[in-house]
């Protein structure tokens, strides 16, 4: 599960680590990546790859193979992963042998059983998971509870009555949720708490975040999360089993991840947050089936389907026509204009084109424009009569068809100038096209000043040098930019890890800025989103929001944007633009 996969960043120091006889401490850092668990050590002057392997008890071919290392060099603060060995687990044994004292004059020790993890034992004897870590450092909640291990639990934080309950009745914990009519997967419901979040990564569907009844919002979040797709698992796993995620479920997970920190950032800000998670999978059929749950759970806010087919079939089968359904990903939204109640976040290929050609009417008077077409612009015959038609009101624009010159450089060189910028417009979002384009235009940029306009997509392409995009000074349109370096993406990533143990996604980021937005939102004003979402412009974290009616329909559609701009000094700048 490639997700879980931490992506350190690394200090750029190539200074190797070949001093011998530092001493190697042990990291405190602890993940799960596919089910197993690692150290995370980072290398210090003098150290070795055979000195810290000594002081882990690990094989230094094992750590090799792991950390893809052809030799033993190390680079300085470089970050290795270790494959983690319980060390107390002989201790462990030894104490599981000792007669079993359920209750001395400070605690009250439980045994695990099986499917038993810290988020139930602690649910089950009213603790937070912290606190009950706090007693129990052994523990962590990344790591899976040995069936038969024995937990602490201080006296003085458990409610006497609830212990007694507890004693007398020998409650065994609830591994599942009630049968429901939309074929719900079971798991653990944790509780996102002011100051935690529990969150499982078998966790797929229903999920709720519990609150009060009479301030909550509620909020239906649908997801094709493909449950059947992940083989099923307990929650206290042996030691190193991989659980494994195929890569269509894992960037929605990371999705739900994103929406579970937007809960609780609304939860700190005094909101309730009651959030209902259902698997649509990519079905229509199962779609109409989950469609009869929201009719029934009458919900302020349902963010999903992600896909067009599913989301019509929800907006079909909606009994209560006045509650906004959210669009979250997907920029073709062909056919949703006829749902008043629909809001679309990613904008259509329309209404990019139109935000382009308003950006460059404004600088044609003393720019030469040049359109660059590939026959790949737009996903349908429609949209390359829109992308046309947009770009016929711009006055001068010089049309340079890629493929039809036997020698494209000279040609394309005849339409440049030398003494104004060259504005080179190329609207394709195929990755080929680019990758084949820019070499081109790189090659000019010596003798002639450009810079070239480009789709969102091009944010995801890796075949294209970026280096190519700074030397040609490009510009990408898109509502959403996710920006590590800036204070919100430098705390989403914090709590990200914090909650996680891993790195966040451009995914889970999309997630939690619309999340927080629209959850606020529909909290604020309850039965009014679609009517005031048109009131004004706002920006969450990494992403843009601005709504307007949608080009050819009744729906709302996102018309905000980030133009982002990769200059020639290698720095990106981001302009708000709206």
């Amino acid at each position: 599960m490639q997700r879980f996969i931490i992506a350190f960043l690394l200090c750029w120091l190539c200074a190797e680590a070949t001093a011998q006889g530092t001493a190697v401490e042990r990291s405190s850092d602890v993940v799960v990546i596919r089910g197993k668990s690692y150290y995370l050590h980072t290398v210090e002057a003098g150290q070795t790859l055979y000195s810290i392997c000594k002081a882990y008890g690990a094989d230094v071919e094992e750590v090799k193979a792991l950390n893809e290392k052809a030799d033993n060099a190390l680079s300085l603060y470089e970050v290795l992963k270790i494959p983690f060995v319980e060390q107390q687990a002989e201790a462990k044994a030894q104490e599981a042998e000792k007669p079993f004292v359920q209750q001395d004059g400070k605690y009250y020790y439980h045994r695990v059983e099986k499917g038993e993890t810290i988020y139930s034992i602690a649910r089950r004897y009213g603790m937070r998971p912290r606190r009950l870590l706090k007693h129990n450092p052994d523990y962590s909640t990344n790591q899976p509870l040995a069936i038969g291990a024995v937990v602490r639990l201080p006296l003085e934080e458990i409610d006497p009555a609830l212990l007694v309950e507890v004693k007398a009745a020998e409650v065994k914990v609830e591994g599942g949720s009630e049968e429901k009519q939309a074929e719900e997967v079971t798991a653990e419901v944790p509780t996102i708490t002011k100051d935690t979040l529990a969150v499982q990564e078998e966790v797929m569907t229903p999920q709720e975040v519990t609150a009060a009844e009479d301030s909550t919002v509620r909020v239906v979040l649908l997801l094709p999360l493909l449950a059947k797709e992940v083989a099923p698992y307990q929650d206290s796993l042996p030691d190193f089993q991989q659980v494994k995620i195929t890569p269509r479920t894992e960037q929605f997970v990371a999705f739900y991840e994103g929406m579970l920190l937007a809960a609780d950032s609304l939860k700190r800000k005094g909101y309730r947050v009651s959030l209902h998670v259902y698997d649509t999978e990519r079905s229509t059929q199962k779609t109409h089936a989950v469609a009869a749950e929201v009719n029934r759970l009458h919900p302020d806010l349902v963010i999903g389907p992600v896909y067009a087919q599913t989301y019509k079939t929800l907006m079909d089968n909606l009994q209560d026509k006045s509650i906004p359904v959210v669009y979250p990903l997907s920029s073709q939204g062909e056919g949703l204009g006829a749902y008043a109640n629909a809001v679309q976040v990613n904008p259509s290929f329309e209404v990019v084109v139109g935000e382009m050609v308003r950006w460059l009417a404004m600088r044609s008077a003393d720019a030469n424009l040049v359109n660059i077409r590939t026959g790949h612009e737009g996903a349908s015959d429609a949209e390359r009569r829109i992308l046309q038609d947009s770009l016929a009101k711009l006055q001068g624009m010089r049309i340079f068809m890629w493929g039809m010159e036997r020698s494209p450089l000279d040609t394309l060189r005849t339409m440049l100038v030398p003494d104004r910028e060259n504005i080179i417009i190329l609207p394709t979002d195929k990755e080929a096209d680019v990758s084949n384009v820019l070499p081109m235009l790189s090659a000019l940029a010596d003798d002639y000043p450009i810079s070239v306009v480009g789709l969102p997509d091009w944010q995801r392409f890796t075949s294209v040098d970026h280096e190519t995009y700074f030397k040609l000074d490009t510009r990408v349109f898109t509502y959403h930019y996710t920006d590590y370096t800036s204070a919100a993406g430098k705390r989403l990533t914090e709590e990200y890890r914090k909650y996680f143990y891993s790195e966040p996604s451009g995914m889970a980021f999309r997630a939690f800025d619309l999340g927080l937005y629209f959850m606020e939102l529909a909290a604020a004003h309850k039965g009014q989103v679609p009517e005031v979402l048109p009131a004004g412009g706002a920006e969450t974290g990494c992403s843009m929001f601005r709504f307007a009616t949608a080009p050819r329909g009744r729906n709302a559609e996102n018309h905000a944007f980030y133009i982002i701009q990769y200059t020639s000094d290698f720095e990106v700048k981001v302009e708000k633009w709206q």
